[in-house]
């Protein structure tokens, strides 16, 4: 096997977003899919850090690009490579974050899947019973 692979997942995504790329990449390199636990852009850094391998090539996509980036910033000599995908190098605008507010509030009160049908449409929902690949994705 040659270099490990770490995927960030996106806000409000898990690693089903990544299962082509899982099934296809673990035929050569060790893949992992890292949860963002934590509620600032340092602590799920630290937690991706701490469960990582030692050096890794890192994948992060939305949220996951600035966790990935605060990877790199914080262990440069550990991330071998980087992809970030949809990613913004600004900070977000407060607008952006104010919109995100109630989505927020439904999630804490029980309506989580009234929050993510608000942020992700259905068809961009992966069916993990159809795929191949969910035994690695759970593993």
């Amino acid at each position: 096997m040659t270099e490990s692979l770490v995927f960030l997942p996106g806000f409000l995504a898990d690693g089903r977003v990544f299962a082509d790329q899982i099934n296809d990449l673990s035929r050569d390199h060790a893949v992992m899919v890292a949860p963002l636990k934590g509620v600032s852009l340092a602590e799920m850094a630290d937690y991706v850090l701490a469960v990582a391998p030692p050096k890794f090539a890192l994948a992060g996509h939305d949220l996951g690009a600035s966790v990935a980036t605060e990877m790199l910033r914080r262990a440069p000599g550990r991330v071998t490579r980087l992809a970030l995908i949809s990613a913004s190098a600004q900070a977000e605008p407060p607008n952006a974050a104010a919109a995100r507010e109630p989505r927020m509030i439904k999630a804490k009160t029980g309506r989580f899947g009234e929050a993510l049908l608000e942020e992700l449409p259905s068809t961009a929902l992966f069916d993990l019973a159809a795929s191949s690949c969910h035994s690695r994705i759970l593993a």
